[in-house]
């Protein structure tokens, strides 16, 4: 049986030594859901580079590795990191 914190390395490793028109960079994003699946719209500085679809099983899978791996950084790092919304709600309170 292989380790899966290896099989999850070698994912990683390479998906970083992918060519770089198969590598993209986002700032923003879009989401959306249908009764059959979800779409993930990724876009950098306003412009839409890719539609990501899937199931509603993958987008929560997703949903929770994304979390569970930035709960991780933030108590290693003991920094606290803020969403969009946060960031420009305080950017405005800034401003004001």
């Amino acid at each position: 049986m292989t380790d899966p914190s290896e099989y999850i390395k070698k994912q990683i490793s390479d998906g970083i030594e992918l060519p770089q028109e198969n590598k993209k960079y986002f700032n923003t994003f879009t989401i959306g859901i249908s009764p059959a699946d979800s779409i993930l719209v990724l876009s950098q500085n306003g412009k839409q580079m890719i539609s990501l679809y899937a199931s509603h099983s993958v987008i929560k899978s997703l949903t929770l590795e994304l979390i569970k791996m930035i709960k991780n950084f933030e108590t290693q790092t003991g920094q606290e990191i803020l969403t969009l919304s946060e960031l420009e709600e305080k950017i405005n309170n800034h401003n004001e």
